[in-house]
């Protein structure tokens, strides 16, 4: 078992089934669509496992690193982020359409209803993420 399989086992391990069930999911589509991406856990809103690592520097001048792609169990639902940006926003916005049964953030799709979600929809979104920002 590889690190980013350990990782995975640790964060799943007290969840329900369902969200569960979501998260492996989304690990598994994320992996075979960037396979050599890192995967690292990271401490935001309760945790979550970042995908790909990239440094931003905000228009005031704050830099830093940041995880391209994240997947976070939440207390209702599990949510997938992006931090990918297309024509000026983030590409949550372009994606709306495109990923049913889920509620957006500013940067990240909350998903209630996962068996409504298209896989290949979100290996395009997984790839453009990556191809949008820098050394992802």
């Amino acid at each position: 078992m590889d690190e980013a399989e350990r990782l995975l086992e640790d964060y799943v391990a007290d969840m329900p089934a369902e969200r569960r069930e979501t998260v492996e999911r989304l690990h598994r589509i994320i992996r075979r669509a960037a396979p050599d991406l890192g995967v690292r856990y990271w401490d935001y809103g309760g945790g979550l496992l970042g995908y790909g690592v990239y440094h931003y520097r905000t228009k005031s001048g704050l830099e830093g690193d940041w995880f391209a792609l994240g997947v976070g169990n939440r207390k209702r639902y599990v949510s997938l982020y992006t931090n990918g940006i297309k024509d000026g926003a983030y590409l949550t916005e372009a994606y709306a359409g495109e990923m049913p049964g889920t509620k957006i953030g500013r940067s990240c799709f909350n998903i209630y209803e996962p068996e409504l979600l298209d896989d290949t929809v979100i290996a395009r979104l997984v790839e453009e993420t990556l191809t949008s920002l820098p050394a992802a």
